[in-house]
């Protein structure tokens, strides 16, 4: 059974309240059974207490112990409380006594006090009827005046005050009744409503778990839906988030993916219409060109024949380009890296290009204040690279103008310039530069404007070359095409 998020998340939040609610269980259960019996030791404490003072009575009446220690009656009133106590005039003077045995069903309830250290073990004591007294009395020397022989464990000794003087000491077990009676009483009744109380936690627990999450699966579910609509080709779909958590930052995402997806298409319906396009032009000038001497309108001359040779030469430099472009698209572009000075290399390249441009009517210069800057790169790719930033400059600058190339190492990276004077580019253009294909003015002739395809090459060698190349507007009124690329520290040419 494969489980979906919703149902995860009820069971791991189900999960983590039971936990929680065991963990409650627990912890209350040992707090009702520890306050049940500290109630029970209360209750005993206060019942001796009573009885101390019953016995301090008792002991200020006949003015001593002898009297006290030998009345049964009053011994079983201490042992079974639950007989009316009687003063010692109301005893002593004609009262209604009960006798014994109509103490016997009864039993005591209370809290012990502190035990007595090194006490002497008690002496046997009965009732008359041979029921033992389940109690003791000391007199003030700790002496055992009346109990039993062996006392419970569980007894305590609490002292007998006459004004303000020890007199004796008083003591007697808990009773397992009164333990038993306050755990039914107190306990168990509030154990009781603790599992009442943890019946509808669970219930609320249930319903809060089928509440939060549909309300935490929701947002997913949208973004589950909208993803789909992407991967069959809606690119126009977008999803709607609000907050800063996870969620949020994930539907952003999805939302940037849709807007690069769409972007993506839209430049790729644009590359097969501009490719064809750039295809058809020159095809349709060499089949008109043959047409025509077929027909025996125009002669297979030399003019006709360079004509068609001019336009061969560039549908196939148009096929070449693309074909290096699919190779950087696959990162199948071929590079053989190697360790050299490309100050030596922009040197060299300066020469030809300044021959070119000279040509043009266009003055070019060089300018680069280090002598050793090293690099590990493919010397072709980089000679490839500034043949079509030279091209540009040559189809597009104006004559007279300036071509200027600058290197300069920077930290960690070398820059490399190349600025041309006007025509310049409107700042909104210069981050297209790069697409395939792009011309600032559609409306130039391709005898001006080449292929459109030598920037994204050139965009191409230096993203292989672990560098960055962007467009900025020149200081001297064209564009300056910025090369940055990773200076090799390791290698010291000399």
């Amino acid at each position: 059974m494969t489980l979906n998020i919703r149902n995860k998340l009820i069971l791991a939040f189900l999960a983590l309240n039971a936990v929680l609610l065991a963990i409650i269980l627990y912890s209350h259960t040992i707090s009702l059974r520890d306050g049940a019996f500290r109630l029970a030791q209360t209750m005993h404490l206060r019942l001796m207490t009573d009885q101390a003072r019953m016995l301090t009575l008792n002991y200020e009446y006949h003015g001593g112990w002898d009297k006290v220690v030998t009345d049964d009656l009053l011994i079983v009133q201490l042992m079974f409380p639950g007989a009316a106590a009687q003063s010692p005039q109301e005893r002593f003077e004609g009262a209604p006594r009960q006798s014994a045995a109509e103490f016997f069903n009864n039993r005591p309830k209370g809290k012990a006090g502190t035990p007595l250290k090194n006490r002497r073990p008690p002496a046997s004591h009965k009732l008359a009827n041979g029921k033992p007294v389940h109690l003791w009395i000391y007199d003030v020397d700790h002496q055992l005046i009346r109990g039993v022989t062996e006392p419970d464990n569980n007894y305590r000794i609490i002292e007998i005050k006459s004004k303000g003087k020890i007199i004796g000491y008083l003591g007697r077990p808990m009773s397992r009744e009164l333990i038993k009676t306050t755990k039914e009483e107190v306990f168990y009744g509030a154990k009781n409503q603790l599992y009442i109380g943890l019946s509808i936690a669970i219930f609320v627990s249930i319903l809060l778990a089928l509440l939060l999450s549909t309300f935490f699966v929701k947002p997913i579910t949208r973004l589950s839906k909208a993803v789909h609509k992407l991967a069959s080709g809606d690119f126009a779909q977008r999803i709607e988030h609000s907050g800063k958590d996870e969620i949020a930052r994930l539907a952003l995402d999805v939302n940037f993916l849709a807007d690069a997806l769409e972007q993506s298409k839209e430049s790729r319906e644009r590359w097969i219409r501009d490719i064809g396009h750039e295809l058809r032009t020159p095809l349709t000038v060499i089949g008109g060109e043959l047409e025509l001497i077929q027909a025996g309108i125009q002669q297979p001359d030399t003019q006709t024949i360079n004509s068609l040779i001019e336009e061969f030469n560039q549908l196939n430099h148009l096929i070449d380009d693309l074909r290096i472009l699919a190779q950087s698209d696959l990162g199948a572009l071929g590079f053989e890296k190697h360790d050299f000075n490309l100050v030596e290399l922009l040197q060299q390249y300066s020469i030809k290009a300044e021959t070119q441009l000279q040509q043009k009517n266009l003055v070019f210069s060089f300018q680069c204040s280090d002598k050793h800057i090293p690099i590990f790169a493919d010397a072709q790719r980089l000679r490839q690279l500034l043949d079509n930033l030279l091209q540009n400059s040559i189809r597009y600058t104006y004559s007279p103008g300036t071509v200027e190339l600058a290197l300069r190492a920077e930290g960690d990276k070398i820059r490399i310039s190349w600025k041309d004077s006007s025509p310049s580019v409107d700042i909104k253009e210069l981050g297209k530069l790069f697409e395939r294909l792009y011309r600032v003015e559609s409306s130039r002739s391709r005898a001006t404007a080449g292929s459109g395809l030598g920037l994204s090459i050139c965009k191409a060698i230096v993203t292989s070359h672990q560098g960055l190349i962007w467009a900025e507007q020149s200081n001297i009124g064209g564009v300056s095409i910025e090369i940055e690329l990773p200076l090799n520290k390791t290698v010291v040419i000399s």
